[in-house]
């Protein structure tokens, strides 16, 4: 899947079962397309490439090593594995983190007041920004190590436990 600033993009739709899944066809008819070329891009700027393996074989782990390789020399762009079977490209300009900065300033918030909550690299960027931030026990190592506090969210009342147990608040 491409990210751009006009929608989403996929290639090879039918490849996989995570587009279908989403429905994003219904969901943000105006800003998906399914692209038949590359060439489909060039009037747009891209922010993100979603790699999706939904192929169980596929080995992670020679991606990871791979990509490593590839990137560790670029200036401008990183990437990082956002679930075990997804791999995000972008700009080191762009992230969570500091989309939710950008957020939090124009609303004139202040961090250390905010919770974040994330399962994966990619929301390291907001735990670095926000006064308290919880990972789910279940999510990636990065992400555990970069928190103050995990959460057991295979139970659907792990948040309002959260709130309760934390905040001491009523829910």
């Amino acid at each position: 899947m491409i990210y751009s600033e006009k929608g989403i993009t996929s290639f090879d739709a039918k490849r996989t079962n995570f587009i279908h899944q989403r429905n994003y066809s219904q969901i943000l008819p105006n800003n998906y397309w399914v692209g038949e070329s590359f060439r489909d891009l060039e009037n747009h700027t891209v922010t993100k490439f979603l790699i999706i393996l939904d192929d169980i074989e596929t080995n992670t782990e020679n991606l990871r090593l791979e990509l490593n390789e590839f990137f560790k020399d670029k200036k401008d762009s990183y990437f990082l594995q956002s679930h075990p079977k997804f791999f995000d490209v972008m700009s080191k300009t762009a992230s969570k983190g500091r989309s939710l900065k950008k957020l939090l300033d124009k609303w004139n918030i202040d961090p250390n007041r905010v919770i974040s909550f994330g399962d994966a690299d990619n929301d390291v960027s907001n735990f670095l920004i926000t006064g308290y931030a919880v990972a789910m026990q279940n999510g990636s190592l990065k992400a555990l190590e970069n928190a103050n506090d995990s959460v057991d969210n295979s139970k659907p009342t792990w948040l309002s436990d959260f709130v309760k147990d934390k905040l001491k608040a009523s829910i």
